[in-house]
């Protein structure tokens, strides 16, 4: 049961740092896609003034609307990823959101190899009540098997046949 165990948690772990890294491209894809929307807005603007001047032909105020449009949609379309993401790893870690475990909103200058680690050394698993009651499980084992000891009940080794606990 131990080795089944530690075996779940394992995989968990790994799914976490999985979910992780999903969270980590989705705002990365979201900022990038918000710089995007920046310049695209600025082109825009830049584009009208031109086109207001007889500059530029209008058609071109046309094509830099669609383009705005297209990244706009886009951005949205990365916001609801975000949250997708957000929500599986939270659901992976037993909780209702990621508020207060270290994950930080805005990620320049953040690795994320250093995120997963603190996810990992702040046993945030140990929240879920599947893995705590397994480890529950565990507890009560060793305690049953510590009685057994105690109570004097004869061992079975293969190696060296049956002989008395002590």
């Amino acid at each position: 049961i131990r080795f089944e165990i530690a075996d779940r948690e394992r995989l968990l772990r790994r799914a976490i740092r999985d979910a992780v890294t999903a969270v980590v491209a989705a705002r990365l894809r979201r900022d990038f896609l918000k710089l995007s929307l920046e310049l695209a807005e600025r082109s825009q603007t830049f584009t009208s003034e031109a086109v207001d001047q007889g500059l530029r032909a209008p058609l071109e105020l046309n094509k830099e609307t669609v383009f705005l449009n297209g990244i706009r949609a886009r951005r949205e379309m990365a916001e609801a990823d975000v949250t997708e993401a957000e929500v599986t790893l939270a659901t992976l870690l037993g909780r209702e959101s990621l508020t207060n475990i270290g994950l930080p909103e805005s990620l320049p200058g953040v690795i994320h190899d250093d995120i997963a680690d603190t996810l990992n050394k702040e046993d945030l698993l140990s929240k879920r009540p599947d893995v705590a009651a397994s480890r529950a499980r565990i507890r009560i084992s060793e305690g049953l098997l510590g009685e057994a000891r105690a109570g004097g009940r004869p061992t079975v080794d293969l190696m060296f046949g049956i002989r008395e606990m002590k």
